[in-house]
Order: C-alpha cells, then structure tokens, then sequence
C-alpha cells in the first residue's frame, strides 16, 4: 500500500494459508498446484484532514510482474464492511531489497471520504497459484509497502501456516526474526516500526513421512 496524505496503519492481521491442491484425474496439468490464501485486516487512521475533495489513491502488490501468476487471481476488498466494485489491476515501479529496479504488480482503488481522526477498516482476500521451479514454489508477502504509509505500523502479525507434508523455508526477512517457528508455521510481529524487508519463502515437499 502506498499513501500519499497523512494515513497511518495503525493495526494488521494477516493470515496467510499454503495449501496443496492435487492435479484431477486425466486433467492436463499433471503436477499439484501450490495455492496461497491470503486474508488481511489493516486499520487506517487520517492523521490530518485532507484538503476537501482529496481522496487517496491506495496500491497493495501481490507480486512482481516478473514472478505474476499464470491463473488468475480471485481478489476481494471491503471498507468498513462494504465491497468496493472500482478495483482495478495496476503496475508501478520500485526498488527490490537488493535496491534493484522491479515491477510490481497488484490492485488499486480509491479511498474516499477521508476526515481526520477518522479509522477506516480495510478487508482483502485473495488466492493466487504459486510459481513452482524445480518442485520449488516461491511466494512473497510485501511487507516493505506498509512503510510508505505516515509514520510507523503500530502493530502488525503475519500469520503463515503450510499444509501437512509441505515445508516453509525463509529467504527473508533476515532481521527480524519469526516470533514463533516450526516447518509449517511461522508468525512475525511489527511493533511501532518501518519494516525494511518483505516475506519471501520457498515451500517445498516436507522430508517427514
């Protein structure tokens, strides 16, 4: 997400589900798929009243656009409980972790009707295909984007369980570390800070019976 007025992510609950999804039986697509279900709640706070008539125009990546999904991505987004129907795939430029120019990919909408002081609830859901190389599937949550908003997160955790007999192996973040660990669980927590990298994670079959 990026923000451009004063709004600051005051909370985030993030629930990320890896799940196996064997290919039917004389389907063309013999191998499993990979699937991430991803489930997010982030209160914004408008620090400031914005200038009347201004509204905020919001991004939230899903990947890059070198690494976009090849099945479509089922995505839905409510405000304060209510689906928002202008949603909009988009692409913008950034720099990677590596401080490398990249293209992310995502959605775009409009937050509207912004007062000051005001706490608006932003809900998305979405399920993606995970690229798979080698028996390899990659994913990444984007945890950089939640720094581009006014101030630091107040608090966020992220969530990411696996299925039985997957894996989940951590590229980054490599300074902060998951408050809780096992092969098929990892939680993160952000407390009062800018976070300088994403999730990035390989899952591959579990070596346990």
């Amino acid at each position: 997400m990026v923000s451009e007025i004063k709004v600051s992510m005051a909370a985030a609950n993030v629930q990320i589900r890896i799940r196996k999804m064997e290919a039917a039986p004389g389907a063309g697509e013999k191998k499993s798929q990979l699937l991430a279900y991803v489930t997010v709640e982030f209160d914004m706070v408008c620090s400031a009243a914005p200038k009347e008539g201004e509204d905020l125009d919001v991004l939230l990546p899903i990947a890059y656009e070198d690494e976009r999904p090849a099945a479509p991505v089922n995505f839905a987004l409510t405000i304060d409980g209510e689906p928002v129907a202008d949603v909009k795939t988009d692409t913008w430029s950034v720099t990677d972790e590596n401080n490398r120019p990249r293209t992310q990919w995502g959605y775009a909408w409009r937050l509207t009707g912004l007062k000051g002081g005001q706490k608006r609830r932003i809900a998305v859901q979405y399920s993606i295909v995970l690229p798979q190389n080698e028996g390899k599937a990659h994913f990444t949550y984007f945890l950089r984007s939640g720094a581009r908003w006014d101030g630091p997160i107040g608090q966020e955790v992220v969530n990411i369980t696996a299925d039985k007999g997957l894996r989940m192996e951590v590229l980054s973040p490599t300074v902060l570390k998951p408050e809780k660990r096992s092969d098929t669980s990892l939680t993160w927590r952000i407390t009062n800070a800018k976070p300088a990298e994403d999730i990035r994670l390989i899952i591959v079959p579990s070596a346990k019976p």
